[in-house]
């Protein structure tokens, strides 16, 4: 996880966690209907798909090669894009090592 990502997780006071990117692919609106989601679903976890990408060709290289990587080591998990966001999720389901401080740097 990046160094904003962790300490927003230690951070956050509320139930739930959502990440969105600041790049301005994707408005900060559509966390209004990943929120909606979770809370009318009763899920755990919601996240989103890009069906056009901003991106350079290395860059979605990169994410499609990571989408391979993550479907191979968890199986059970089905997205379209594990980098897709914004996604939200339980507080409750972060690691314990995701909400400690990162020292040694």
């Amino acid at each position: 996880m990046g160094w904003d990502a962790r300490n927003g997780f230690k951070e956050a006071g509320g139930r739930f966690i959502c990440l969105i990117d600041g790049d301005g692919q994707i408005p900060p609106e559509d966390i209004i209907s990943v929120y909606e989601k979770i809370k009318s679903d009763k899920l755990d976890f919601v996240t989103t798909y890009r069906v056009q990408r901003g991106d350079s060709l290395l860059r979605k290289v990169n994410s499609y090669t990571y989408n391979i990587a993550f479907r191979i080591l968890f199986p059970r998990v089905r997205v379209k894009d594990a980098n897709s966001k914004p996604k939200i999720l339980l507080k409750r389901h972060i690691p314990e090592c995701a909400l400690q401080p990162m020292t040694g740097f």
